[in-house]
């Protein structure tokens, strides 16, 4: 991972620490109030797995959403903090640009993912340049310079329950946005809010099941926003896809009216309305997942 490889490179031209480093730059100088190095720590590439293995360390910081949120505004004011220049605004503009892209409404700067063509994250647009920080479990530090806006989600890593995925927090910035009165954001990313019809267990059997190739722009269950390719077999069995680099296999039936799935040992379901050609895929907290089309050849 790139990014493992730059806290090795950095230690080892420095010789401290990142968690150090960024106690002394950073939490010092920003006030604050709950970051200690010592909640930090390194973590093995062998411990998370594929496809995530690395020959170098992870490093783990543990943060409040206060300390985070501080961390966003200093982006924000373009490296400042009261009267001190923290970081240059030169270097804030440019870490924050894209440099490569991911689908086609996001980017990745240096180290922000980075929003283009009104996304960022799916279930909403955006009107201007925005960014996020994002760590594991669902914490979020999202930028948005246009409404002077730090939003921080942080989710509670130390129980093993369901986190937070992007298409979810996509949602939560939708309501946010809405509430401070903002238009031209997307349509309302609930099942309350769709059209068409709810589709019931013979009805998605006969459509899943025709080995159809579906594909769902922005659908969130990989990084890095790729559209997933979906096909269900008759046997049960199904394929995802985003990009060549990922390809896993898994199981698919149906219960009810609702889409079961496992897959990478995830298991989980989801509601689905289908509105012409398309079907809508809603998880079980009657959020919008993705928008599917059969492929034509």
């Amino acid at each position: 991972m790139p990014l493992n490889a730059l806290g090795t490179i950095f230690e080892q031209e420095t010789k401290t620490t990142i968690f150090a480093e960024f106690d002394q730059r950073f939490a010092k100088p920003l006030q604050m109030e709950d970051f200690k190095v010592r909640d930090c720590r390194y973590v093995s590439s062998n411990d998370v797995g594929k496809p995530f293995l690395s020959q170098h360390n992870y490093y783990n910081f543990r943060m409040s959403a206060r300390d985070l949120a501080r961390f966003g505004l200093l982006f924000l004011r373009e490296g400042r903090w009261q009267n001190r220049q923290i970081i240059s605004a030169d270097w804030v503009r440019e870490s924050t640009a894209s440099y490569s892209q991911r689908g086609i409404d996001g980017g990745y700067g240096f180290m922000w993912w980075t929003g283009v063509n009104g996304g960022l994250f799916q279930n909403v647009v955006l009107k201007k340049h925005s960014y996020y920080a994002s760590g594991w479990g669902g914490q979020k530090v999202i930028v948005l310079p246009y409404r002077k806006l730090v939003i921080v989600h942080r989710g509670n890593t130390d129980w093993p329950g369901r986190q937070a995925s992007p298409h979810q927090i996509g949602r939560l910035l939708w309501h946010i946005l809405d509430a401070a009165g903002e238009t031209d954001i997307g349509g309302e990313p609930m099942i309350e809010a769709a059209k068409g019809v709810r589709l019931n267990k013979e009805d998605m059997n006969t459509l899943l099941a025709a080995n159809n190739k579906w594909i769902g722009a922005n659908t969130g269950i990989f990084p890095g926003g790729e559209s997933l390719v979906l096909v269900c077999s008759q046997d049960g069995t199904s394929a995802f896809s985003a990009g060549e680099e990922l390809k896993f296999t898994g199981k698919w039936w149906i219960s009810g009216d609702k889409f079961y799935f496992k897959i990478l040992g995830m298991k989980g379901y989801f509601h689905i309305i289908q509105e012409g050609e398309s079907i809508k895929f809603f998880d079980p907290s009657g959020t919008l997942f993705g928008n599917f089309n059969v492929a034509r050849n």
